[in-house]
């Protein structure tokens, strides 16, 4: 057992990637492929993370994310140390965490009653370049005053090898100094908002923080003034991420190091409607699953979507490679053993107050796995359009397809009238293979998004002319002011279908050969052309 004050610079250590134990520092890792291990130079992973050097002298304890996977825990226990000599105990040690792959540094305490998690805590990637020198970190342990503890340097190894952590120069003794903040934890992000808290260090009352884009690293000036232990940051920039730092402020010029950084990234600001356009759809999945589209993984309509990529995948639409749609969201629903429940979420729109003709349209198609034959679901299979109007609290379907629906291996077009809410909203897709064993294999596809109020609520002052019944099981006529040149049908693929020139006022088409879907008709008046949508019944 050593007394207080205690220092180590690690300069006993003997180099080497297998530690266990030795000059009363230890691991319980033992065997373990990720573990700390102690270097004189750089570490194992030579450009991508790591320090070059020690901080000080010629040894220093490291973890090597080369080895071990993801989620392997690594930790370095010190010998016993006597605080009774102190009266105002503090942990201090150099760090160096260079890596993308970093998840962070985490210190704990024993003080005899069992281990005190996240004494202090540094998350993520703290040093934007390898030759960046080591910054130095000091915690509090005021709570352990009097008693005999050991510390615990704990590291999570993170998704690949730029991940090594590096520590030297430990020090424990009486600190007068500006003890760091701890306990960094993020709060709501909005849009345009984040909320941000802390834990003072030791008996600080002031701070200063620092919120910038992400990648800047540790900052190099002054930063923003705060009382409170908590902080809402506004006015960000949406789809954006950005870092944390925060310090304390002990008065007099004197500072604590800087904590961070906290990294996180701000939610997509609500859509203005219309989506898309008749002619242009607002996400034809191109792109998977589309600008601020989410995904749930296997999660009940009640509990709403948890966040995390679920089945739902981008795929060509109708198994037809090279199709006229080109890539769709698919969704496969089979006989499996256990029932999946996967989402594929929209981003929140807004349809401003009641009295609009809002609209959402989409292809769907379903065929067996394999081919683009007819397919049909199984017994208790289904996919649900739902929608939410409280933020995801609450959803309600609005559309189901299922073992009763008639859905074209080709594609048909879905319209789903939204004129009965107001205000801001969010759709999604949930689909079951329910708990029913069916011997089927299908996959269901959706494209094509888009949500307007076109479809039969243009102006006869705009358009230069009428047209009736919308939606049809047949005829639709049109009436206008000046003659009409032409008229076309494109079918939701974009594909012309019909297409008449004409030099009339009045004139009729006919839809009653074709599928039930959504049909965009191009009329031609006076030189200018103008796409309606009409609704085949």
């Amino acid at each position: 057992m050593f007394t207080a004050p205690f220092t180590d610079g690690f300069e006993n250590q003997a180099v080497t990637t297998t530690f266990t134990d030795a000059d009363c520092w230890s691991t319980p890792q033992i065997g373990n492929v990720f573990s700390w291990d102690v270097s004189a130079a750089g570490t194992p992973t030579i450009s991508t993370t790591g320090p070059i050097a020690p901080a000080n002298g010629s040894r220093y304890f490291f973890t090597e994310a080369s080895s071990g996977s993801a989620g392997a825990v690594a930790e370095l226990v010190s010998p016993f140390i006597n605080l009774s000599a102190l009266t105002n105990p503090a942990l201090t040690f150099n760090y160096h965490m260079y890596g993308a792959d970093i998840v962070g540094l985490n210190v704990d305490v024993n003080d005899g009653t069992g281990w005190t998690n996240d004494v202090f805590v540094l998350t993520g990637q703290q040093h934007p370049a390898q030759t960046d020198p080591w910054l130095n970190a000091v915690a509090g342990l005021g709570a352990f005053s009097g008693s005999t503890v050991q510390i615990r340097f704990r590291v999570v190894r993170g998704a690949s090898f730029n991940g090594d952590i590096a520590i030297d120069d430990i020090v424990v003794d009486d600190f007068n100094g500006c003890l760091t903040p701890t306990n960094l934890t993020l709060g709501a992000v909005a849009s345009d908002s984040a909320a941000v808290s802390w834990t003072a260090g030791g008996s600080a009352t002031a701070w200063e923080y620092v919120n910038q884009t992400a990648g800047t690293g540790a900052p190099t000036g002054a930063g923003t003034a705060a009382t409170t232990t908590s902080v809402n940051i506004t006015a960000l920039t949406p789809e954006t991420a950005y870092e944390f730092y925060v310090r304390s402020d002990c008065g007099m010029g004197n500072f604590s190091s800087w904590v961070g950084p906290l990294s996180y990234t701000t939610a997509c600001a609500t859509f203005t409607l219309p989506y898309g356009s008749a002619t242009t759809s607002g996400n034809d999945f191109t792109l998977f699953p589309g600008a601020c589209w989410s995904e749930g993984n296997d999660s009940a309509i009640a509990s709403g979507p948890d966040g995390t990529d679920g089945a739902w995948v981008a795929d060509d639409f109708g198994n037809l490679v090279g199709g006229p749609n080109g890539f769709s969201a698919r969704i496969n629903v089979w006989n499996n053993v256990v029932m999946n429940r996967d989402w594929l979420v929209t981003p929140e729109f807004d349809l401003g107050a009641t009295g609009h003709n809002f609209a959402a349209t989409y292809s769907v198609a379903l065929t067996p796995f394999t081919g683009s034959a007819a397919a049909t679901f199984g017994s208790d299979d289904s996919v649900q359009m739902l929608i939410t109007t409280d933020g995801g609290l609450t959803w309600t379907s609005i559309r189901t397809f299922d073992a009763t629906t008639t859905i074209s291996p080709t594609g048909q077009t879905v319209n789903v009238p939204l004129a009965a809410y107001s205000g801001t909203i969010r759709l999604a897709f949930w689909a079951t293979n329910g708990t029913v064993p069916d011997a089927v294999d299908v996959n269901f596809y959706v494209d094509n998004f888009t949500i307007d109020g076109t479809a039969g609520t243009d102006s006869p002052e705009a358009l230069g002319f009428t047209y009736y019944p919308n939606p049809t099981q047949d005829v639709v006529s049109f009436n206008a002011l000046e003659p009409i040149s032409r008229i076309a049908v494109r079918n939701m693929l974009g594909q012309v279908i019909q297409d008449t020139k004409i030099d009339a006022l009045s004139t009729q088409i006919n839809l009653a050969t074709y599928a039930a879907g959504m049909y965009l008709i191009e009329v031609t008046t006076d030189g200018r052309t103008s796409v309606v949508r009409i609704v085949k019944e």
